[in-house]
C-alpha cells in the first residue's frame, strides 16, 4: 500500500511541500501527485444546477463523475510517499517510531489511499 508520510513537526505553518522538508521516514521518496477535489453530486449535470457548479467547471481539468461523486484534478504537489506492503511492516513502523502515528484515509491525491502523520509535536 502508498501512503502519503509526514511529520507533524514538518509543517510548522507551511501548507505546500519544499526541498528544505526532511524525509520524514527512512524509504520515502518525493513523489509528485495529482491533487484532486470532490464534491457532493452524483452527476456532472447535478453539479452544474449547484450553487459551487460554475465555480467547479471554471477550474481544474478532468471534470468527471467517481464513487458517487464529481471530481475534478487540481495540479501537482509534491509529497513524500512510502509504499509498506504488508501490516506486519506497518507495525513494525508505527513500534520503531516510538510516537503516535495517524492514519486516514487519502481521497485528496490519485494514486494514493493513505495517508500517516507521525505526531512528534503538538501545535
Amino acid at each position: 500500500m502508498k501512503f502519503i508520510v509526514s511529520r507533524t513537526s514538518d509543517w510548522k505553518g507551511e501548507t505546500s511541500f519544499t526541498s528544505r522538508m526532511k524525509q520524514p521516514i527512512e524509504g520515502a521518496k518525493a513523489k509528485k501527485l495529482v491533487s484532486i477535489e470532490r464534491k457532493k453530486g452524483k452527476t456532472l449535470d447535478e453539479a452544474r444546477r449547484r450553487e459551487w457548479g460554475e465555480e467547479f467547471f471554471e477550474r481544474g481539468s478532468n471534470h468527471r463523475e467517481e464513487d458517487g461523486c464529481v471530481v475534478r484534478d487540481m495540479g501537482t504537489e509534491f509529497k513524500w510517499v512510502v509504499e509498506i506492503p504488508t501490516l506486519k511492516e506497518l507495525l513494525h513502523l508505527v513500534s520503531r517510531e516510538e510516537r503516535e502515528i495517524l492514519i486516514s484515509k487519502c481521497t485528496s491525491y490519485k494514486g494514493v489511499e493513505w495517508e500517516l502523520e507521525i505526531v512528534d509535536s503538538y501545535l
